[in-house]
């Protein structure tokens, strides 16, 4: 059964717009993508960083990039990555994968909510798809050492 084993534990990075994983962040994937990517589970590794959604200004009124998303987001920014574990063949795939992981979370968005997201990550997402390594952080955003963070969790 997917579901997420661990709380999405992060911190604001200080710039307004990035979080900081503290915590690793467990998703037990769908047994579509288990069969997939033989891998059982997607692993956030603590220190990830994140911009969470990706929401364009236009539509923040109606989708704040903080929400009950969340933890869906973390998982796709990571699978976004160039070198994350299962590596993402195709964007869609890590699309597909967040739609799950949205139902799946402790929070789950609307129905409505989780189509607007899938309209916008077809329209605007494979643009993003693979440009940075799990390491990436933005420029200007001063390195941050994980074991000097501490935060309450997100949920």
């Amino acid at each position: 059964m997917a579901r997420f084993l661990t709380p999405l534990d992060m911190r604001d990075a200080g710039d307004g717009k990035h979080f900081i994983v503290l915590a690793p962040l467990i998703y037990i994937l769908r047994p579509k993508w288990v069969i997939k990517y033989v891998l059982p589970a997607v692993v956030v590794p603590k220190g990830f960083c994140t911009d969470l959604a990706s929401i364009p200004r236009v539509l923040g009124f109606a989708l704040p990039a903080v929400g009950k998303y969340d933890y869906a987001a973390v998982v796709h920014d990571y699978l976004y990555r160039t070198d994350s574990v299962p590596l993402m063949r195709k964007s869609s795939d890590a699309n597909g994968i967040m739609m799950g992981a949205m139902e799946d979370s402790p929070k789950s968005p609307s129905w409505i909510t989780r189509k607007i997201i899938r309209a916008g990550l077809a329209i605007g997402g494979p643009h993003a798809f693979h440009d940075h390594p799990v390491i990436w952080r933005p420029k200007g955003l001063p390195e941050i050492p994980v074991e000097e963070i501490t935060c309450k969790s997100s949920q």
